[in-house]
């Protein structure tokens, strides 16, 4: 079951800088105001694209799915007037990096890799 707080995440955390924008929001590296620990805050505004439901199956599958190391860990969970935000643990470095340095000719076995950790 997902909970979410009343309010903005602002109240926890820092917004230190923009890190991505997508389809459905916009993603943010913050510091949690408690004891400086940086995650991502990831906003999301339901709509035609994205309803309640899915956004719910998402976090909901993302907190069971914890122990798996390719799987982000999920820290907070708001919504303030139609708004999500999903405080999740921050990567090392974008995906994209890693497909970018090889130019395009990733082996098999790391195409296979990337594939069935971000399934």
């Amino acid at each position: 079951m997902v909970v979410f707080k009343k309010g903005h995440p602002q109240h926890d955390f820092n917004c230190l800088e923009k890190i991505g924008e997508g389809a459905y929001g916009r993603v943010f590296k913050v510091s949690r105001k408690s004891d400086k620990q940086l995650a991502a805050l990831k906003t999301i505004i339901a709509g035609r694209q994205i309803s309640h439901d899915d956004i719910v199956n998402e976090i909901g599958l993302m907190k069971m799915c914890a122990e798996d190391e390719g799987v982000l860990d999920v820290y907070e969970t708001y919504l303030q007037d139609g708004k999500y935000f999903i405080v999740v643990e921050i990567m090392d470095y974008p995906l994209n990096s890693v497909i970018e340095v090889f130019e395009g000719k990733l082996d098999e076995r790391v195409c296979k890799y990337i594939i069935f950790k971000a399934l």
